[in-house]
């Protein structure tokens, strides 16, 4: 956190040596083609490396893809509404998502390295639509709690 003259002086500092060094951020392609070529066999990566960045492509597909839903509830929980029909909904989303995912990386599927490293990039995307739904989930149901609770203060 920056509170003084003296930490702004010092993150402008550190800043001007990072930029200064003579070391050069890796692209996710050229961390990717490394990988690949360090692994020892006589193939061409160049195919796998494309397929795995397709793979990273896909990923952001279809995490956008399922993020304008997931907006949509966020902003309707956060009315203190409860989502109809959510589990149901989650549900068929979480499989559209990864459906999306599985039909856009199809090819890279048949390549041993791009496989592998296919589904680790689906594992994630999956990892990640899950907890953000089980977050949202959760939020459902302390405010299912909380409007339980008024009720009953109610009735008192």
């Amino acid at each position: 956190l920056v509170t003084s003259a003296d930490d702004v002086a010092k993150v402008l500092s550190s800043a001007k040596s990072a930029a200064k060094s003579s070391e050069t951020l890796p692209t996710a392609f050229s961390d990717m083609y490394q990988r690949i070529t360090s692994v020892a066999d006589d193939a061409d990566p160049t195919p796998v490396a494309e397929a795995i960045l397709a793979c990273n492509d896909a990923y952001s597909r279809a995490s956008r893809t399922s993020r304008a839903k997931i907006a949509s509830w966020k902003h309707r929980v956060s009315r203190n509404l409860l989502v109809p029909r959510y589990g149901a909904g989650a549900d068929a989303l979480l499989r559209r998502t990864l459906d999306l995912f599985d039909r856009d990386t199809m090819a890279a599927a048949g390549l041993p390295r791009a496989g592998e490293q296919r589904l680790v990039i689906r594992k994630k995307l999956q990892e990640r639509t899950e907890g953000i739904l089980k977050r949202l989930y959760d939020d459902q149901m302390a405010l299912l709690e909380k409007n339980t609770l008024k009720k009953f203060q109610r009735t008192l």
